[in-house]
């Protein structure tokens, strides 16, 4: 009975310790990141524009690691694993809203993605495959009507694009191929053609 008091009373004494042992990063500049537990600095890491890790210092811990604001507030939250993120990261506006829901596999964007506006709307509406755009990816006003959709291929836009006022008039109407724009025509708020590009070369209307 006494031994097993004392692994108890042992036991008792690591929770709070586990509990406490919190990993955290900071921006400390260009592209990089600084990992921190329990306060002292565990790795950096080099990141590049698709935020994945081109090169780390040290060893990020696996599991939850937090970013705060200087208020103390939650500001981001995602899961590591192997120095990668991996699964689902969330973003916070000061306010506590949620400002970004992406989600990433082996350190890359993979799958949904969806940024909000401060008031709680949507604002992009997108999809990625291996850290690339691809589907149907949609941006919004702060209103909640729709400002533009593309389709994606391998990041680039493909097909069908779309760009519209606020009051859901049509303002451009675009193509691509393989990620070059190859026809469009644009509109003023009345409806009314004002440019034209396509396979005849540019026209001013």
């Amino acid at each position: 009975m006494k031994t097993r008091a004392c692994l108890i009373m042992a036991s008792l004494f690591l929770i709070p310790a586990l509990l406490g042992a919190e990993v955290t990063m900071k921006v400390t500049g260009a592209r990089q990141l600084t990992f921190y537990q329990d306060g002292k600095e565990v790795a950096k890491q080099v990141v590049d524009e698709r935020m994945k890790a081109a090169k780390t210092d040290g060893a990020v811990p696996d599991g939850m690691v937090k970013g705060y604001f200087p208020s103390g507030k939650l500001q981001v939250e995602v899961i590591y694993k192997k120095n990668a993120k991996e699964g689902v990261l969330k973003a916070y506006y000061e306010n506590g809203k949620l400002q970004e829901e992406t989600y990433f596999k082996n350190d890359l964007r993979e799958g949904p993605s969806k940024i909000y506006f401060v008031n709680g709307k949507l604002a992009q509406d997108v999809a990625y495959k291996s850290g690339k755009l691809s589907g149907i990816c949609k941006t919004f006003f702060e209103s909640g009507k729709l400002r533009q959709e593309a389709n994606y291929i391998e990041g680039d836009p493909e097909g069908s694009a779309k760009k519209y006022f606020e009051d859901g008039q049509l303002q451009e109407d675009m193509t691509y191929l393989k990620g070059n724009l190859i026809k469009s025509k644009k509109y003023n708020i009345k409806g009314e053609l004002i440019y034209e590009k396509g396979a005849a070369g540019e026209q001013q209307k």
